[in-house]
């Protein structure tokens, strides 16, 4: 029996996060790959999906879900399973289009298949979505990372696997990978917790990024401030040429923006922020660490300051110290 590497909390890139995307760690799965640990590799890519759909922001989560999924279609082509390699391609598929096939890495018998599965004709299928306790009205649903639009009956969806993300205001998101069967009608109950301390973070966030000048910021960022407990947001911005600034809740103020380059440098940052250079990565990260919380860069911890992760559209980033 193979033995499955132990399993560890992802971080995404600081080039994902810098760009506003999405990262996964696909490392460990790639290593349980490489070793023929194709239970293992399975065992890690299902608490990774599990981990993006329980807590992932429902917007940014489709694009790391088609990663994933791609993986499940590797290792189902390994085990000599090419139907359910080409399920799992064409759902990746469906979730990121764009997404390029790495020739480098993909032997050519593997691209057939994906090439296979991105063209194939497949029958159709319904998913049926009943609201529990829950207005029309106020709800969204969006399909395999489309936008969110009102619910107007089935959903017509090629057979196969489907994200499906609920949204409701000031309710948490319902996230879930649907498996629809050929000329079948899935029933889908969905019911909306209370929002939480993500969720609030989580909208918070956007109605920074959304105000209109830096005072405007300012103001907007005080639920922010007590929901994380921090003082300070660290504002990534700019899309080829990328600049810091600081945001003082205290004391009111915005930094002078700074080259991303110049303040990724451990001193520098902590000059800027008025902490104690001796940042560390000694212990778990909490909620408001992971990736699949805030889709940011890595967290750092250290000396009793520890820093909040928040990416958007524009800025780029917002990290709170």
């Amino acid at each position: 029996m193979s033995r499955s590497p132990t399993t560890r909390t992802s971080t995404p890139s600081r080039a994902a996060a810098s760009s506003g995307g999405v990262g996964t760690n696909l490392g460990p799965i790639k290593a349980a790959f490489e070793k023929f640990d194709y239970d293992g590799a399975e065992e890690l890519l299902e608490q990774s999906v599990n981990d993006l759909l329980t807590a992932g922001d429902p917007e940014r989560i489709a694009k790391p879900l088609a990663e994933l999924l791609h993986w499940r279609g590797m290792i189902a082509d390994e085990l000599d399973d090419p139907a359910d390699a080409e399920t799992w391609f064409a759902a990746s598929h469906r979730l990121d289009p764009e997404r390029p096939i790495d020739r480098e890495t993909t032997p050519p018998r593997v691209r057939r298949v994906i090439e296979r599965a991105r063209t194939a004709e497949l029958p159709d299928g319904r998913i049926a979505i009943e609201l529990v306790e829950l207005s029309d009205e106020d709800v969204r649903i969006a399909v395999d990372g489309g936008p969110p639009a009102r619910l107007g009956g089935p959903l017509a969806v090629a057979a196969g696997y489907h994200l499906v993300v609920v949204t409701g205001p000031k309710k948490s998101p319902f996230a879930k990978l649907v498996r629809v069967g050929p000329n079948r009608t899935v029933e889908l109950a969905v019911e909306l917790s209370p929002e939480s301390e993500v969720a609030r973070a989580r909208r918070a966030r956007d109605a920074v990024v959304a105000a209109r000048d830096d005072q405007a910021r300012l103001k907007k960022a005080r639920p922010l401030a007590k929901i994380t407990g921090a003082r300070k947001l660290l504002v990534i911005e700019g899309e080829e040429e990328l600049t810091v600034r600081v945001f003082d809740l205290d004391a009111r103020t915005v930094s002078a923006p700074m080259s991303l380059r110049e303040a990724s440098r451990t001193a520098v940052l902590a000059d800027l922020l008025g902490v104690d250079a001796g940042f560390r990565r000694d212990r778990d990260p909490a909620w408001y660490e992971r990736w699949y919380v805030w889709v940011g860069v890595a967290a750092l911890a250290g000396g009793g300051y520890a820093t909040y992760e928040l990416v958007s559209r524009e800025p780029t980033t917002i990290r709170g110290f």
